[in-house]
């Protein structure tokens, strides 16, 4: 605002001050990031149940599992940002092993890409000989509009080394893409990215989300309340070989 303001100071449009330049905004508070201890667990779990709950008496019936997923991602955090303890992502991990986006979840959780960075990731970024990634690229949602763009910061914009457990993920991924390119013939998508459905289209941003809250029940982390974004170090602790 400010900046076009000046412009139009310059180019004479009527005006001959900028209001927006002794507007002053407070510094935005960067939320404290919280582990999930097993007090917060229990304090989220039992917030969680309460909701379960009432919302039960309410219907008059037993929820559906989408049901209390919806009630599960609206129990308020201790923080906006939370992180998983090394033994959570051990947990969820081996869950998702057999799952086709198991090297997504690891590219989260143990090299700390966002969501978008990494629906957005692209074969001609990825080293796997080097055991590189370049995160050039994401997808994020603008309303329910999937968005390709770079990353948020310029700083993001960056190469990530990849632990060798993570590559021969991302192996065998490429092989199960290439089996799904050749089923799918003609109805394939080239569109160049890591992770697609299976026809070859970009992942949904949401899709992720939505498939994260159904493994999360899966481990039965309904009592803790963990969304995509809590997947962050200190989870990388990890030992090599572990998952």
């Amino acid at each position: 605002m400010r900046h076009a303001l000046n412009i139009a100071i310059k180019q004479d449009r009527l005006i001959d001050f900028n209001p927006a330049a002794v507007v002053e905004l407070p510094d935005a508070e960067r939320p404290k990031a919280l582990v999930w201890t097993d007090e917060r667990v229990a304090d989220w779990s039992r917030e969680l149940q309460q909701r379960l709950a009432v919302e039960e008496r309410q219907r008059g019936a037993r929820l559906s599992r989408a049901s209390m997923i919806n009630v599960y991602a609206s129990v308020p955090r201790p923080s906006p940002v939370m992180v998983w303890t090394p033994s959570h992502t051990y947990t969820f991990l081996a869950q998702a092993a057999t799952h086709r986006w198991s090297a997504l979840y690891r590219l989260i959780a143990l090299r700390g890409l966002r969501r978008g960075e990494a629906v957005g990731l692209r074969w001609k970024d990825v080293d796997l000989n080097a055991g590189t990634a370049g995160v050039h690229r994401q997808i994020t949602q603008l309303g329910w509009e999937p968005v390709q763009g770079r990353p948020k910061t310029e700083a993001s914009d960056r190469t990530i080394a990849l632990d060798e457990d993570t590559v021969t993920a991302l192996r065998a991924h490429r092989k199960r893409q290439a089996a799904e390119w050749l089923a799918a013939g003609e109805a394939w998508t080239n569109s160049g990215f890591v992770f697609t459905d299976e026809i070859g289209r970009p992942l949904h941003p949401q899709q992720v989300s939505d498939h994260f809250y159904q493994m999360a029940f899966q481990v039965g982390y309904r009592r803790c309340g963990f969304t995509i974004s809590d997947t962050a170090p200190p989870c990388s602790c990890l030992p090599p070989g572990s998952i």
